[in-house]
């Protein structure tokens, strides 16, 4: 038996994803095949449909120029701080996808954090720039100038990896059995500042060490019922929001969560219940349920100030809030809201995008499901059809896209000028104003006095 090798069809396009944009918009993303089937690829074809069929009235097409790769880098953050007047000294670690650094200096230069980070088998290659906030001050103790460093920014930006885009949540992953993406249960960079101390002598010769300062360092600081001490995080923070309800008796409730309701959730489920039932939505993605204080069911028997905390895992940034979609007789919704923010969520400071990206929008309604799939196409035909994930989705309202073309100028000697367009989509509802922010570092981290080093 004999084979000749031959041109084909390009294999499936990669890491095809979808999202909701607005009440009338989705973005498609998606990456190259693996094989060009020995033909260079020319174009994509990217078809939706509210069948997953595709073969409804309802179908659409539009095409894609190979030509037209618009990848967005990923960039993320890690930032540390202590209390006015304190100083930090200590270590922490970072990991990346299960993967975790050795323990770290408080100080670490950039090019060691960048070296740290490569050296780990989930990284592919980053770049690493660092902000240290610099002030100086007298020690009249040992009557010499020294510098408190109230905390460092360590940017990184994710040049090269395995998995292309987002760096932050869901990335497919084959090798995993019978499954198509990997769906995190947190995000994929994390840091453990356990070993980081909060000190009150001066490091004079910015040693990293507490040693010579033995007695004068901690990890926490309690005053007067306060607990302070050093902190780190990274530059996304997951939205978590609060629901509050009450029921004397067991009844039902149901949540709505961006065009998707949840099925009837009794109002004496435990976390894990309502967690269950929360992700059972694919609007929802991955999130964590806890009770507050002594709260033990969903919904208390009692008057209290206490509710339901939902944390966004693998939703990314600030999220329209959840709502009760109906109750029965005995349940009551909690004044002035039943369900609002407790922690607005962040995105990290440049989420990636994958090479390819479309909005679509003809014909999308917010009444219907929409699935969508892409293929590649080279001289031989077109190759083999990969559907997005999730599968489908149905479009509400969301967070508006981000600005487009920001520029600033000087203006006079102490004003600057920042100028901007709208973004490609408002999410839904007319956008009626804009944060805007400055800082004499990238990190947009200092405070009064502090300069980058």
């Amino acid at each position: 038996m004999s084979i000749a090798p031959s041109d084909q069809t390009p294999s499936a396009a990669t890491l095809a994803s979808l999202a909701v944009v607005s009440p009338d918009t989705l973005l498609v993303q998606w990456n190259k095949p693996e094989s060009d089937g020995g033909k260079a690829i020319t174009k994509y074809r990217v078809e939706w449909d509210t069948v997953s069929t595709f073969n409804s009235a309802h179908r659409h097409t539009q095409y894609v120029l190979a030509t037209d790769e618009t990848p967005v880098i990923d960039v993320q953050s890690i930032s540390t701080s202590v209390p006015p007047g304190k100083f930090l000294s200590g270590s922490f670690k970072v990991a990346f996808s299960g993967q975790t650094t050795l323990p770290l200096s408080y100080d670490i230069s950039a090019a060691d954090m960048q070296t740290a980070l490569n050296d780990l088998c989930t990284v592919g290659s980053v770049t690493v720039s660092r902000n240290s906030l610099r002030n100086n001050k007298y020690d009249v103790a040992t009557s010499q100038m020294g510098h408190t460093w109230p905390g460092h920014t360590w940017e990184i930006t994710f040049t090269q990896m395995k998995y292309a885009g987002n760096q932050q949540t869901t990335h497919a992953d084959p090798t995993l059995p019978n499954a198509r993406h990997q769906v995190l249960d947190s995000h994929r960079l994390s840091v453990n500042g356990d070993s980081l101390l909060m000190c009150d002598a001066l490091d004079i010769d910015h040693t990293g060490s507490s040693h010579d300062r033995a007695g004068l360092c901690r990890h926490i600081e309690e005053d007067h019922l306060k607990i302070s001490g050093p902190t780190i995080d990274i530059g996304s923070k997951r939205e978590t929001q609060v629901v509050h309800c009450r029921a004397d008796t067991v009844g039902t409730v149901r949540l709505e969560f961006m065009g998707r309701t949840s099925a009837s959730i009794s109002t004496s489920a435990d976390a894990l219940q309502v967690e269950a039932a929360l992700e059972l939505m694919d609007s929802v993605g991955d999130v964590t349920v806890t009770f507050q204080g002594d709260l033990m069911t969903v919904c208390a028997t009692a008057a209290t100030l206490n509710g339901v905390l939902v944390t966004f895992e693998s939703k990314l940034g600030d999220v329209p809030n959840m709502q009760f979609a109906d109750e029965s007789p005995e349940v009551t919704t909690l004044p002035p809201s039943a369900v609002s923010e407790v922690v607005k969520g962040r995105t990290q400071p440049v989420v990636g995008r994958l090479p390819y990206s479309l909005l679509i929008s003809e014909g999308i309604e917010t009444t219907s499901d929409w699935y969508v799939r892409v293929s590649a196409y080279n001289s031989i035909g077109y190759g083999t059809l990969e559907a997005t994930s999730p599968s489908m989705a149905r479009p509400a309202r969301t967070v508006p896209m981000i600005a487009r073309n920001i520029s600033v100028s000087t203006k006079t000697s102490t004003a600057l000028q920042v100028t901007w367009e709208a973004p490609v989509s408002n999410g839904g509802d007319p956008v009626t104003g804009y944060e805007i922010h400055w800082d004499t570092i990238d990190s947009f981290s200092s405070k009064c006095g502090d300069r980058a080093e």
